[in-house]
């Protein structure tokens, strides 16, 4: 991945010569769309605590008619931007100001089940329109901690699906 030169890339002081800098934007690959939000009815409120669970996930998948191959992009569309998009824009400001990472918010459960399914599963990158792929405060385990530094899986979020998913929505391209 970094090329012939490894060594000298590793050595260096330059902090943009590591491949994470290296990142294109948009991803390409294999997006698979998981529509959370949907799948539950709305049924919870995206800026509380909510863990996402492994067998959430599963069941949307299934009701999606959607099947995971290795090199996956795992998307996850949680209703995080849709709710914030519906709030006043004093609502909106004041989640700007919330201090000393005091946030709640919607993401995956952070548990050993959901390590081995996202380790087991190939995905090149996860991503989510919430503020942290997992849910905020953490628990006991640390996505984050095995997605980027030891599987270097890129974590993408505050996605905007509401204007990228709607129109894949009902038309069998949920994946």
């Amino acid at each position: 991945m970094l090329g012939p030169d490894t060594a000298s890339v590793v050595n260096t002081s330059d902090p943009n010569a590591f491949p994470v800098q290296r990142l294109t934007l948009p991803p390409a690959g294999r997006g698979v769309l998981l529509d959370i939000w949907s799948h539950t009815h709305h049924s919870y409120d995206p800026f509380t605590s909510r863990p996402i669970t492994l067998a959430e996930l599963h069941a949307c998948a299934t009701a999606q008619n959607t099947s995971f191959q290795p090199g996956d992009i795992l998307i996850l569309r949680t209703g995080w931007v849709s709710a914030y998009h519906a709030l006043p824009p004093a609502a909106r400001e004041s989640l700007g100001r919330v201090k000393n990472f005091a946030h709640t918010f919607v993401g995956v459960e952070q548990t050993e089940g959901m390590l081995d399914f996202l380790h087991d599963g190939y995905f090149s990158a996860v991503a989510g329109d919430q503020p942290g792929f997992e849910c905020w405060p953490p628990g006991e385990v640390s996505l984050h901690r095995f997605l980027l530094p030891l599987w270097g899986v890129p974590i993408g979020e505050m996605w905007d699906l509401e204007r990228s998913q709607g129109p894949l929505v009902g038309h069998g391209q949920d994946s």
